[in-house]
């Protein structure tokens, strides 16, 4: 089940945010179990809730069709696109949020396979409703770059500076996220024609095994 809210939470801002299922994370992703920030805490028990109390997926639909023209929103901070089990997304559930999403300023990330899924994330961000490529280290950020299909984001080690470069020349740029600046503030990740990647510092209760998966295969 999903969830929706128009409060958003305080790295965020207020804004209308979702959450899906858990089941929709792909086992692409290496932090499922190993240090994902949605699993554990707060968030993690209000996740878990969602399958007793959450609502549908056409639900969430017509939640979206709702917010006024213009507003940034977030789609998923926790969860992912519905997919198949055989690593294909649900591509008219992402057909769907783009309708719903006309006029607005919807954003979100995946970490299921781009290179699977590449035709309908690049719809998605050629029509106004951006999906972040979700990397894990510097030379995944080459990898997914070089598609050309999405804007990309990766994780970082924790004392990663303001500005780094990939092995292959990428700039990344650390998420400037603050106690006084929110993702409704900058509105970067919402930016699908970015010329470079937004790189999050590992953090949370497993922040060092994160930051382990972030300094995999870096040359």
């Amino acid at each position: 089940m999903y969830n929706f809210n128009l409060k958003g939470n305080r790295k965020l801002g207020v804004m209308p945010v979702t959450r899906s299922p858990q089941l929709n994370c792909p086992d692409t992703c290496t932090l499922k179990g190993a240090g994902c920030y949605a699993e554990l805490g707060p968030m993690g028990w209000a996740w878990a809730d969602d399958a007793k109390k959450g609502i549908t997926f056409d639900d969430i639909l017509t939640k979206i069709k709702k917010i006024e023209k213009g507003t940034l929103w977030r789609h998923n901070e926790a969860g992912d696109f519905a997919q198949d089990g055989e690593g294909f997304v649900d591509a008219e559930h992402i057909k769907a949020l783009v309708n719903a999403n006309t006029g607005k300023r919807g954003f979100t990330y995946t970490h299921h396979n781009p290179v699977k899924n590449a035709e309908v994330i690049k719809f998605a961000n050629d029509n106004g409703f951006t999906i972040n490529l979700s990397a894990e280290n510097m030379n995944q950020v080459d990898e997914y770059v070089a598609l050309g299909i999405a804007p990309v984001v990766t994780i970082l080690p924790m004392d990663a500076e303001k500005v780094t470069y990939t092995p292959n020349g990428n700039k990344v740029v650390r998420c400037p996220a603050s106690e006084k600046i929110t993702c409704k503030d900058c509105k970067i990740c919402q930016r699908s024609d970015r010329d470079f990647v937004i790189g999050f510092t590992a953090h949370g209760s497993r922040k060092k095994k994160v930051e382990k998966i972030a300094l995999q295969m870096v040359a």
